[in-house]
């Protein structure tokens, strides 16, 4: 086992690093612990942390709960697998950004765009949509004074991934306010919340703000199987964590700012 006082940081990590976590439900109650330490001390997570040299992703599990928490626990299933890294193609960086350090920005982003004048930031802060859905046709509507969506919606082909596509569009909304420095993502979270419960996907959407002459439209095309250009996409991928610059969160930000501007 790894002293962990020699461990590598993780800001710049020289091999992949590993961790785990859990969910933890009893009672309809899920278990969280405040973070002691950085990253984001003080904030509260789900219970986990690295996996040891020689572990097993179980063994390792079961180790931090009891660590973490004191319980000794089953482990089941695995819910999902993720990566937490970002890459800048024109400067050949990449950088590594939590979930947890995403979610704390826009906790702050959305608690400061509360307090503003601003109508609309303080819509986004906390929108309240009139929402409305068609069975027949499929017609989703989520109406409000700031902003309204309609979406033509259809029926999910696969209802076992939507709730991945949700999660995906979710941290997506997320990720790009902060690299876009926009409103709080509420607003489309709260459509993303709608689509999941109607179990439906959107096929055309269309965004209408106070203010704006003409509304945005967008249209989308589902299919739930990778293709060859996906399996491509991903390969580049994947040879791009190997050849890219590790830097910090603030390096690649101020980057991305200052191409957004040269341009």
């Amino acid at each position: 086992m790894l002293d962990r006082e020699v461990r590598a940081p993780r800001q710049y990590p020289n091999s992949p690093v590993v961790g785990v976590g859990a969910v933890i439900v009893q009672d309809g109650v899920v278990l969280l612990v405040r973070r002691r330490y950085e990253p984001l001390a003080g904030q509260w997570s789900l219970p986990g942390g690295r996996l040891e040299l020689g572990e097993t992703l179980e063994a390792g599990l079961a180790r931090e709960m009891l660590e973490e928490t004191g319980l000794e626990v089953e482990v089941g299933p695995v819910i999902d697998v993720f990566d937490r890294i970002l890459l800048d193609p024109e400067r050949r960086v990449r950088t590594e950004l939590s979930t947890d350090r995403l979610a704390g920005a826009m906790n702050k982003l959305r608690t400061w765009a509360g307090r503003q004048k601003d109508p609309f930031l303080q819509f986004a802060a906390d929108p309240q949509f009139q929402e409305s859905f068609d069975h027949d046709s499929g017609k989703l509507v989520l109406a409000s004074h700031e902003e309204s969506y309609r979406i033509e919606t259809e029926p999910a082909e696969q209802p076992g991934a939507l709730a991945e596509y949700r999660e995906f569009l979710d941290w997506y909304a997320r990720l790009n306010t902060l690299l876009q420095a926009g409103p709080p993502p509420e607003p489309r979270l709260q459509v993303n919340a709608a689509l999941a419960r109607y179990q439906v996907v959107p096929m055309r959407v269309e965004l209408t703000r106070a203010g704006d002459k003409e509304p945005l439209r967008a249209e989308h095309d589902f299919t739930w199987r990778l293709s060859q250009d996906d399996r491509a996409r991903i390969d580049d991928a994947c040879a791009s964590l190997a050849a890219y610059r590790p830097v910090d969160n603030a390096e690649f930000l101020r980057g991305a700012a200052s191409h957004v501007s040269d341009h």
